[in-house]
């Protein structure tokens, strides 16, 4: 790849990683998982970023948190109890042990360095002024959860926990994620080949090992731990310059291992918005959202929703979707609401569901293959099946056609089962197709799909099994067809019946039939 061409597509993955400004979530969460969680050397700035990205909390609420902030209710559900802050009122963020083991984890962690061997707070109360006119005691005694605590680890230095602090260990863990992954975390228009690193004599090295095994400053040359998280403190006894230049595709220069491009803007008021916009998409109600969230006005929540391309994209086709199906009852005349002849295979392709089935041993269920399928698109609608009993089928009139449609379905499946025991057993077997079905169609997906399952088929008791379900489903065939005779008898057979609603109007696996001539 030449060098333009990695600039393109440098260029490209930005684009595709970020929207309104906002890295998409799949960015967010390897920064966690890469950086994050690996700020083992800072147990304190972790838990906080922690709860940034888990709970979407502002940075004044998270280091506001009380020591015992995390609660239970009397059906022993765990929460967060997030104090106040710009809303001016507390509010509860529920823990869920599946998905968030991390938060509770590093909240054991820093839990057990805030206090003393009997229990208590290994630090004196501090105030917290936005309780001081309305609760004095409380707010004169408050224990901060990340007031810093000396430790046989030496980590950092007493006092409470700040917001500078978080923000420069949040540009640590992206570093740290960077290193392990670069894609999609550099902004390409800031990208120079050319490092520009420099630092004046006087000044601390400050370099940052963003991993294990560094034990040698790349820049000033001074010994290092070894240990990911190491600062370099050594002061610089003469100007650094530094004039590497990086090969294409590098990212951090070969010299001096300083980041050849600016970051794309990730803070922890970014978490927040992430935190709103996911619970969006994963269908939290706005209210419930806002709750969460601490929102007081819907302006003020929808400033912090961000939805993706492919979301107003599913959004479209729901609407497209819907509006077929109006189509459809118009063309049809039928009552509202009745029919599913779009709605059974919206979802996925047909091709894709015979060969989920023909991997599964080709077994046929009293209604066929689509019946589970069918009867959760109609369910998803507020519809209720007509064949809902198996032994006694009613088809009202309002809803023949629909019935029509699953007949389709039902002659397919039991068509793909018939070919494949008809390769199955050399011809010994002779498979009934329907006319209006494309049979060429059906060998070839079978022929597809066949290696999959012909073990299953080589003794004698599997075949006599898929012939008995064979015929049952014929019988049921003919049962349906039968109910559906007084739609058909006028025609001569269900097959022109199913021609004319056939679903969609035309199928991959429909034979398409030459055009009849006018009558004269």
């Amino acid at each position: 790849m030449n060098k333009q061409s990695e600039e393109n597509s440098f260029h490209t993955s930005s684009i595709h990683n970020i929207r309104d400004g906002i890295p998409h979530e799949a960015i967010l969460d390897r920064v966690f998982q890469d950086g994050v969680r690996h700020l083992a050397y800072d147990p304190f700035a972790r838990l906080a970023l922690t709860i940034h990205y888990y709970c979407g909390t502002r940075a004044t609420e998270t280091l506001d948190l009380h020591l015992f902030c995390v609660l239970e209710d009397q059906d022993g559900h765990a929460y967060l109890l997030i104090p106040r802050g710009k809303a001016k009122q507390e509010r509860p963020f529920p823990i869920i042990e599946l998905g968030m083991g991390r938060l509770l984890e590093y909240m054991d962690e820093v839990i057990k360095l805030r206090l003393a061997p009997d229990g208590t707070s290994r630090t004196l109360g501090q105030t917290n002024f936005r309780y001081l006119e309305d609760d004095p005691e409380r707010a004169r005694d408050w224990q901060y959860l990340f007031d810093r605590v000396p430790s046989l680890q030496n980590i950092k230095h007493r006092g409470r926990l700040s917001t500078t602090r978080v923000a420069q260990t949040l540009q640590e863990a992206i570093l740290i994620a960077a290193k392990r992954d670069p894609s999609g975390l550099f902004q390409p228009e800031t990208y120079q080949p050319a490092c520009s690193h420099r630092r004046q004599k006087g000044q601390r090295c400050l370099y940052f090992a963003a991993q294990e095994g560094i034990t040698a400053c790349p820049r000033c040359r001074s010994t290092l731990s070894g240990y990911l998280g190491t600062r370099c403190r050594h002061t610089l006894e003469a100007d650094f310059v530094c004039d590497g230049v990086a090969q294409p595709g590098e990212l951090f220069c070969p010299k001096c291992d300083s980041p050849l491009a600016d970051f794309v803007p990730i803070t922890t008021h970014i978490f927040r918005h992430n935190s709103v916009s996911r619970a969006h998409r994963a269908g939290v109600s706005v209210a419930q959202n806002m709750r969460l969230h601490g929102h007081q006005t819907l302006p003020m929540h929808l400033r912090y929703l961000h939805l993706l391309l492919e979301d107003t994209t599913n959004e479209v086709r729901q609407i497209f979707a819907e509006k077929r199906l109006r189509d459809v009852r118009q063309i049809l005349g039928s009552t509202g609401g009745k029919i599913v002849e779009g709605g059974i295979a919206y979802t996925v392709s047909l091709e894709h569901y015979l060969g989920i089935t023909l991997q599964r041993a080709l077994k046929r269920r009293t209604y066929g293959i689509w019946g589970g399928f069918w009867a959760g698109a109609l369910a998803q609608r507020g519809i209720a099946s007509p064949l809902s009993v198996e032994d006694e089928i009613v088809i009202p009139e309002d809803t023949y056609e629909h019935t029509v449609a699953q007949y389709w379905y039902e002659a397919l499946g039991l068509a793909i089962s018939e070919i494949a025991f008809e390769q199955i057993t050399k011809r010994k077997w002779h498979a009934e197709v329907p006319p209006f079905l494309d049979r060429h169609k059906i060998e070839d997906l079978v022929q597809f799909h066949l290696h999959h399952v012909a073990d299953s088929f080589k003794s004698a008791l599997g075949q006599r099994l898929m012939e008995t379900d064979i015929l049952e489903q014929r019988r049921f065939l003919d049962d349906l067809a039968e109910k559906l005779r007084p739609w058909w008898e006028h025609l001569g057979t269900i097959d022109q019946l199913v021609e004319m609603f056939a679903p969609g109007g035309g199928h991959a696996f429909q034979k398409q039939l030459p055009p009849t001539e006018p009558a004269p």
